[in-house]
């Protein structure tokens, strides 16, 4: 692996901000995902309408589905998304209703942490699901009391997953500056970043100096 994936979380409730902002950046991009407000505010047509825009590009819904998985990846997938996002707090079942739902279709789908504090306990939920991530992510709610990814702990969901097919994915608060100390992580494969290009007032600027620092040139 020679550098860590760009995901770019769109949580925004304007679209035409959203994809004014996916325009500027596209050619830094690997993933465009269509935050849980977008798709909230729009439904299925923000996919539609991202489709339309941005043919060639990863699309990932961000669900956050916690019930009905085979039915919302459906949704999704007829939408035009290539993966969608559930709950690793989800029921067994609706994670393993969309990911079968996934499979039938050459699509993929990402567990979101959020919520899941302990290493085993989030491992159990995962472990022999079809998903291509984890992503172990800290919410805005908690990052607007001063939390932030623990590096010990990414290292711990890391080494917990390097035995299974899973990935692993970060979110929440990321920089460019922040993703360097992730670099060692080998099982790393896509830092999901949102705040610090959609808000920024330079975006392009700030995702050329993300996709800088998803490069592993410094621990090759």
């Amino acid at each position: 692996m020679d550098r860590i994936r760009f995901q770019l979380a769109l949580d925004l409730t304007d679209f035409e901000k959203a994809a004014e902002v996916s325009t500027l950046v596209e050619p830094l991009v690997d993933v465009f995902e269509l935050g849980t407000p977008l798709l909230r505010r729009y439904g299925v047509n923000a996919i539609r309408m991202f489709r339309e825009r941005f043919p060639l590009t990863c699309l990932v819904a961000d669900w956050k589905t916690m019930d009905c998985g085979q039915a919302e990846a459906v949704m999704a997938f007829d939408a035009g998304a290539d993966g969608v996002i559930v709950q690793a707090a989800a029921p067994r079942p609706t994670i393993e209703a969309a990911c079968n739902e996934a499979l039938s279709r050459g699509k993929f789908v990402m567990a979101d942490s959020l919520g899941i504090y302990e290493v085993g306990d989030l491992l159990s939920r995962v472990r022999g699901a079809s998903l291509s991530h984890v992503v172990l992510h800290l919410g805005k709610d908690e990052q607007g009391i001063g939390g932030d990814i623990s590096a010990k702990h990414a290292r711990r969901v890391a080494e917990a997953l390097a035995a299974s097919h899973i990935k692993l994915a970060l979110a929440g608060g990321l920089t460019a500056q922040s993703i360097e100390s992730f670099q060692a992580l080998e099982n790393l494969d896509v830092a999901v970043i949102g705040e610090a290009v959609i808000r920024s007032s330079r975006p392009l600027e700030v995702a050329t100096e993300i996709r800088r620092a998803c490069l592993r040139e410094k621990v090759m």
